[in-house]
C-alpha cells in the first residue's frame, strides 16, 4: 500500500501525521490533496524539528498550505525524530498506519515502503488500546503547538467513540488471534 491510496479512504475527518522529513510539494499536492478530497479537513504534520529547519530553508520548496489546511508541528528528540506514524480518526472509525515511508515524493510512491495499519469503531473495539496508545504518544508534541492543540481537541470532541469504546474480549468477535 502506498500513501496515495491510504489518504483516498473515507470516513476521517482529522488526521494526525508524523515524518522524520518533508517534502512540502509532495505533501501538499499529494498527501494532503487526497485527505481533503476524502474528507479529513482537521490535518497535522509532526516532523523533526531540524529536518522541518532545513526544508524551511529551501525558499523554493517552502509549504503554501500550512497554517491554513493543514498545521505544521516541529518535533524535539534527544537524536532524531523518527516515526512514521498516521492516526486517522472520524465519526465511527479510527485507524492507526504504521510505515517507514516519509512524507516526501519518494516515500509516497518511489520508494519500496511498508505499512500496517489497525482499525478501530464501537463495533469492532479490539485495537482501540492500541490507537489509545498512539494518540497519547502524540498528544504531549500536539499540546505544544496551540493551533494542533486546537485541532486535537476538535477531533476528539467529534471521535466520542473512542473514550466509550470497550476493547472485545480475547477470543471474541474482532480480536485480531480469533481471524486466523
Amino acid at each position: 500500500m502506498k500513501y496515495f491510496e491510504l489518504f483516498g479512504a473515507t470516513g476521517f475527518h482529522s488526521t494526525f501525521a508524523t515524518t522524520f522529513c518533508v517534502d512540502f510539494t509532495a505533501y501538499e499536492g499529494v498527501a494532503l490533496a487526497r485527505l481533503r478530497e476524502a474528507g479529513s479537513t482537521n490535518n497535522v504534520l509532526v516532523a523533526d524539528e531540524r529536518m522541518l529547519a532545513q526544508s524551511l530553508s529551501d525558499e523554493a520548496a517552502l509549504p503554501q498550505q500550512a497554517g491554513r489546511r493543514y498545521s505544521l508541528v516541529g518535533a524535539r528528540a534527544d537524536g532524531v525524530y523518527h516515526p512514521k506514524l498516521v492516526l486517522q480518526l472520524g465519526k465511527s472509525e479510527a485507524r492507526l498506519v504504521v510505515a517507514s515511508a516519509n512524507m516526501t515524493a519518494s516515500g509516497m510512491g518511489g520508494n519500496l515502503e511498508v505499512m500496517g495499519q489497525l482499525r478501530a469503531s464501537e463495533a469492532e473495539p479490539a485495537f482501540t488500546p492500541l490507537l489509545r496508545l498512539a494518540l497519547a504518544y502524540l498528544t504531549p508534541q500536539l499540546q505544544q503547538n496551540a493551533a494542533a492543540s486546537r485541532q486535537l481537541d476538535w477531533a476528539l470532541a467529534r471521535t466520542p467513540w473512542l473514550e466509550r469504546a470497550k476493547p472485545a474480549e480475547r477470543g471474541g468477535k474482532g480480536d485480531a488471534h480469533h481471524h486466523r
